[in-house]
C-alpha cells in the first residue's frame, strides 16, 4: 500500500467516523490510524468512553484486536478497508416483492355476504 492510498484511506475513516473534529474520539482514532496501537488511559480514566471507541470501529468496520491496556489495528486493516469500503460499488436494491400499501380504515364490504346474509333470513 502507498503511503497516497494510505493517506487517502486515513481521511475516508475519519471523515466516515461521524465524530466531531474536536472530540477525543476523534483525535483518538486519528492517533490509532497514524501509530496503528492505542492504549486505554488515552481516552480517559473511565473505561466506558473506551468501549464506546470500539463501537465506533465495530461500525466503520475496521479490524482490530485487543492487547493488554489497548487495541491495535491487525496488520492488513487498512488494506481490507480500502477494498472493502472504499473500491465496492453501491449496489441497486430490487424489490422482490411488489408493493401494496395498505388501505386505511375498514373495507367497503359486499352486500349480504357471511354472517349477515344468514342473520336477515332468520328474521
Amino acid at each position: 500500500m502507498t503511503s497516497s492510498e494510505e493517506l487517502a484511506v486515513d481521511a475516508h475513516v475519519l471523515e466516515a467516523s461521524n465524530l466531531r473534529v474536536t472530540s477525543r474520539g476523534y483525535n483518538a482514532l486519528k492517533r490509532l490510524l497514524s501509530t496503528g496501537n492505542l492504549l486505554s488511559k488515552s481516552l480517559g480514566e473511565d473505561y466506558g468512553i473506551f468501549v464506546d471507541f470500539t463501537k465506533v470501529l465495530d461500525y466503520l468496520p475496521l479490524e482490530y484486536q485487543f492487547v493488554p491496556f489497548g487495541l491495535e489495528l491487525k496488520e492488513h486493516a487498512k488494506i481490507h478497508y480500502l477494498q472493502n469500503m472504499m473500491n465496492s460499488k453501491i449496489r441497486e436494491v430490487k424489490q422482490s416483492y411488489n408493493y401494496k400499501p395498505q388501505q386505511l380504515g375498514k373495507e367497503e364490504r359486499p352486500e349480504a355476504s357471511g354472517w349477515t346474509r344468514t342473520r336477515e333470513k332468520d328474521v
